[in-house]
C-alpha cells in the first residue's frame, strides 16, 4: 500500500478559502494513517477490540459518511447523515468491510477523502451534518474535528505497529514491512 499512496486529496490542486490549511492538515493525518497501516501487519492488535485493519475499516467508513455528507451539499441535494448509536455505528464500520482486503478498505478511504477535498472548500458549503442527532459543524471545524480522530488513531496504529515490530524481531522475523530485519 505504502508504494501507492500518492496524493491523498486527488491532485495538486490548492485549496482556496478559510478550509485550507485545515484540509492539508487532514490530508497529511490521511496519508500518516495510510503510511502506519501499510507498516505494520493488518491483523497486529490495536486495543482488545480491534486490528490495524479494524482501525483502517473504521476510518474509511466514517470518511465515506463525511464524503457523501459534504458532497450532497455542495451539490445542492440534503445530506443524508448516519443514523443509529456510535456503538453501534462504530461496529458496523468494522464489519461491513470484514470481507475487503486492506488495499480495498483504503482505496476506499482515498476516494471519500477525493471527495471530501473537492466538495469541502466550495464557498457556499454551510453546516455539515455528522450523525442524526448531533450537532452539525462548519466546514473548518469539520475538518479540524476529523483531523484529530485520524490522528488519535494514526497514534494507536503506530504503537501497535512498534509492538508489532518488537515482536516479529523477537521470533527473527523482519523488523518492517519492508522485509529488512534489524
Amino acid at each position: 500500500m505504502a508504494d501507492r499512496l500518492g496524493q491523498v486529496n486527488g491532485g495538486d490542486r490548492a485549496p482556496a478559502g478559510a478550509c485550507a490549511a485545515r484540509l492539508a492538515e487532514l490530508d497529511a493525518a490521511v496519508h500518516q494513517l495510510l503510511v502506519a497501516v501499510a507498516n505494520t501487519s493488518p491483523d497486529a492488535p490495536v486495543d482488545d477490540a480491534w486490528t490495524v485493519r479494524d482501525v483502517l475499516a473504521h476510518i474509511a467508513f466514517w470518511h465515506e459518511s463525511f464524503a457523501r455528507n459534504v458532497d450532497d451539499l455542495a451539490q445542492g441535494r440534503p445530506p443524508r447523515p448516519l443514523r443509529g448509536r456510535l456503538a453501534d455505528l462504530n461496529a458496523r464500520s468494522v464489519a461491513d468491510a470484514r470481507d475487503l482486503t486492506p488495499d480495498e478498505i483504503a482505496d476506499r478511504l482515498r476516494t471519500a477523502h477525493a471527495i471530501v477535498s473537492a466538495a469541502v472548500v466550495k464557498p457556499s458549503l454551510g453546516l455539515i451534518p455528522y450523525r442524526v442527532g448531533s450537532r452539525p459543524y462548519p466546514p473548518e471545524e469539520h475538518l479540524t474535528v476529523v483531523r484529530d480522530h485520524i490522528r488519535a488513531h494514526v497514534r494507536s496504529v503506530e504503537r501497535a505497529s512498534d509492538a508489532w515490530r518488537r515482536d516479529t524481531v523477537n521470533r527473527g522475523g523482519p523488523a518492517d514491512a519492508s522485509g529488512l530485519s534489524a
